[in-house]
């Protein structure tokens, strides 16, 4: 059985949409994130479920004391290492 996050969400698929997505949507995603980081503590230990590639854990890094990230794509794994490992 082919799974559905591996074949259509992979790391590749999604970045292209991030890096095409027109400013308003890049605005939006980036509000998005201070959003998030403004609820974060120094010490707060963060769990990102299904974190594709990283885009935003590498984020929460920033305030968190630990972020940890799980997704279910060999890819996005992959390319999570290549950019950021």
């Amino acid at each position: 059985m082919k799974n559905y996050y591996s074949e259509k969400l992979n790391s590749n698929k999604l970045q292209r949409c991030y890096d095409v997505a027109p400013d308003r949507v890049k605005q939006f995603l980036e509000e998005e994130i201070v959003f998030v980081l403004e609820k974060i503590g120094r010490n707060d230990i963060v769990l990102d479920l299904g974190c594709g590639y990283g885009r935003i854990s590498i984020r929460l890094i920033e305030k968190a004391k630990q972020v940890i990230g799980i997704v279910i794509s060999e890819k996005n794994i992959k390319l999570a290492n290549d950019q950021y490992g």
